[in-house]
């Protein structure tokens, strides 16, 4: 004969074993939902933390690029615009020429030291084309000298663009 009180003791025991691993299944799955809501409540409240790096790398590399400027059209307003804008993007402008004895017609880039990405990353930044590059070494302190000529607003177009 079957002893139903035992019968009934083992089943509700079996069934408090199985509640608990239920439970404890259940903690587990909430437990890592909201680890998972942490995780893109974090990352969402920090969205150009890429942007961030890519700009400290960006100017990391442009500021060991050091430029010497040359105001080529006499108007000291244009200087300061323009040196303002090389020192956003990250550069290192290392002189300021505010006075050139003649006035010149181009805008011109000259490469100093001979290294042509340091000057080729500049040119794409200001907008200039290649053909205003020209190699004129030098023992300065300085990489490249850009001289600001007449025609600063068409040469130096993308340098100038508000953004």
């Amino acid at each position: 004969m079957i002893n139903r009180k035992k019968v009934h003791k083992e089943s509700t025991k079996l069934a408090m074993v199985t509640w608990g691993w239920r439970l404890f299944d259940w903690s587990i799955i909430v437990a890592f939902i909201i680890i998972l809501l942490i995780g893109f409540v974090a990352q969402g409240s920090q969205p150009s933390n890429r942007l961030i790096q890519h700009k400290q790398f960006r100017s990391e590399s442009r500021g060991a690029i050091s430029i010497q400027v040359v105001n080529g059209l006499g108007e000291s307003r244009i200087l300061a615009k323009i040196v303002n804008r090389l020192m956003q993007e990250g550069f290192d402008v290392v002189d300021v020429k505010k006075k050139s004895p003649n006035i010149h017609p181009y805008t011109l880039l000259l490469d100093r030291k001979g290294n042509c990405a340091k000057t080729d990353t500049i040119a794409k930044v200001c907008g200039l084309d290649s053909d205003r590059i020209i190699i004129q070494r030098n023992e300065q302190i300085f990489d490249v000298t850009l001289i600001i000529g007449k025609d600063y607003k068409f040469s130096l177009h993308k340098l100038l663009i508000e953004r």
